[in-house]
């Protein structure tokens, strides 16, 4: 995500660490509003490695369920809505509904 081009930066957190028990993190994370981002990546790679394994995918599941339980909100994004812009734009506008 491009945090730094809309001055976000000082507000997510790289890879942070939510949840007290097991070693899950955020890719990002707003702490105060507890938002959770997570970019997902290689889900149309041809080969099965990671998260886009039957294993993976449920360990995946999992780590949302998770978090979701302990009150964050998760938003999933790939690398195509990253580099057109969709991502960032989504995260903001959810940014200005919390501000009002």
């Amino acid at each position: 995500m491009c945090l730094r081009a809309y001055d976000l930066q000082a507000r997510f957190r790289k890879e942070y660490r939510f949840d007290p028990t097991r070693r899950w993190r955020f890719d990002f994370a707003e702490i105060e509003l507890m938002i959770g981002v997570e970019l997902e990546g290689g889900i149309f790679s041809k080969r099965n490695m990671g998260h886009n394994t039957g294993r993976g995918i449920k360990q995946d599941m999992e780590k949302s369920n998770a978090a979701q339980a302990l009150g964050w909100r998760v938003f999933r994004f790939d690398i195509d809505q990253v580099k057109s812009g969709y991502a960032i734009d989504f995260i903001i506008k959810v940014l200005a509904q919390e501000s009002r």
